[in-house]
């Protein structure tokens, strides 16, 4: 009897883990459309030259990056569930989905964006770092794999990715405290973010990179 039971046990260990990692393949996904598409969009403007006419206009180019970028959000969130039903269907694990795992996909972009803010003020002063975004990509990789305790809490994303991936892969209920630990992770990096990419555009001035701004 003992035998059977061992093997149950270990075929629901191996398809938990399974489930854990498709959740950080959605995660890395979802993070990395809203990362890059802000990071590489502030690289493309400063290298073709056009970065200046965002500067020049009323609203300042932070607002309107992050308009232009949250408009994108309702795409990237059908995308990401197209792939993850196609993975479901592929790998045969199952997802346990919930309306309230939507709070820690929202405290992760948050840290996704502070984190292509922070690229972005690299992009505003050095212009080319297409080489640096991609080795930055699996750095991404690694933050929202990271484990939900400990030290690991205060680096970016990893209390949202930590409770999603509860959520999900194991059907967890939406803890109030550890997705309010999530947000705070989340606003923290993104105000770290936009303080660094205004700290870039003043050394910009400086420098004379942001002529008549």
């Amino acid at each position: 009897m003992e035998r059977p039971f061992l093997e149950a046990q270990g075929l629901h260990k191996r398809f938990g883990a399974l489930e854990a990692v498709l959740v950080g393949y959605l995660l890395w996904s979802f993070t990395l459309l809203s990362y890059s598409s802000l990071s590489f969009g502030l690289t493309e403007e400063a290298q073709t030259g056009t970065l200046e006419q965002v500067f020049l206009t009323p609203y300042g180019p932070i607002p309107l990056f992050l308009v232009r970028n949250l408009s994108g959000l309702l795409i990237q969130g059908l995308l990401v569930f197209l792939i993850a039903l196609v993975l479901m269907a592929l790998t045969g694990a199952r997802l346990s989905f919930h309306p309230g795992v939507v709070l820690p996909f929202l405290a992760v972009l948050l840290g996704g964006y502070g984190l292509g803010f922070a690229m972005g003020s690299l992009a505003l002063l050095y212009k080319r770092i297409g080489q640096l975004l991609g080795l930055s990509q699996f750095l991404l990789l690694f933050l929202l794999q990271a484990p939900g305790q400990g030290l690991f809490l205060l680096l970016p994303m990893a209390p949202g990715a930590a409770l999603a991936r509860s959520m999900l892969a194991e059907g967890a209920p939406l803890d109030p405290l550890f997705l309010l630990l999530a947000f705070l992770n989340g606003f923290l990096y993104l105000g770290l973010g936009l303080f660094l990419f205004k700290l870039a555009v003043h050394r910009a001035k400086k420098l004379g990179l942001l002529h008549g701004y």
